[in-house]
């Protein structure tokens, strides 16, 4: 319970979604439109338990972007895993958690292998330079007040590294402890999987 102004005792109006599907365009605009109505009916708190593999970076971005600038709280908590541009997603939260058996996974970032001609190589190769440089930029910013800095820029270059909830959180990934993610009885679910 949050208690008001006056010292009387408020309901805090969590929702709460969970992600555990691939990140595109359908469930990014999902994931927004969940958050979006929560935000409508004045909830206080933004819940998001994340599992994902990964998928389309513009998707993660703009997940990311819509979350930082939500004006609402975010918690991201990993359930399973968090891998390639899911962390784009899990860095957005204010508060960052893992569970226990929770893993991290950074890894280089590719550019679709269907541009055949010179002008699409090159425009391709200036598309991945700039996702690698935007990417490394957001982790940096989220993780500045970090133990032990991920050489981010060498993973987005095709170093594998794969992170336990303590190593990520060493790293500046996770931010808070499991035991900070309180879920009232009250609160509405929704899911995406």
């Amino acid at each position: 319970h949050m208690t008001d102004a006056r010292g009387d005792q408020v309901d805090k109006k969590v929702e709460v979604i969970t992600f555990t599907t691939d990140i595109n365009e359908v469930t990014v605009t999902k994931m927004i439109s969940y958050a979006s109505e929560a935000m409508n009916q004045k909830a206080s708190e933004l819940i998001l338990m994340l599992s994902s593999c990964g998928g389309e970076l513009p998707a993660a971005f703009t997940a990311y972007n819509f979350l930082v600038t939500a004006p609402i709280s975010v918690t991201t908590y990993n359930i399973g895993n968090i891998e390639s541009s899911t962390n784009l997603i899990f860095l957005a939260g204010d508060l960052r958690v893992a569970a226990l058996t929770g893993q991290f996974m950074l890894h280089g970032i590719s550019s679709p292998a269907n541009a055949f001609t010179r002008s699409e190589i090159n425009a391709q190769s200036d598309r991945l330079d700039l996702d690698i440089s935007r990417y490394a930029e957001v982790f940096r910013e989220r993780t500045k007040s970090c133990v032990l800095p991920i050489e981010i820029e060498s993973c987005l270059g095709g170093q594998t590294k794969y992170l336990s909830p303590a190593e990520a959180r060493k790293g500046g990934i996770v931010n808070g402890d499991v035991t900070d993610v309180v879920i009232p009885l009250k609160a509405t679910w929704r899911n995406i999987c």
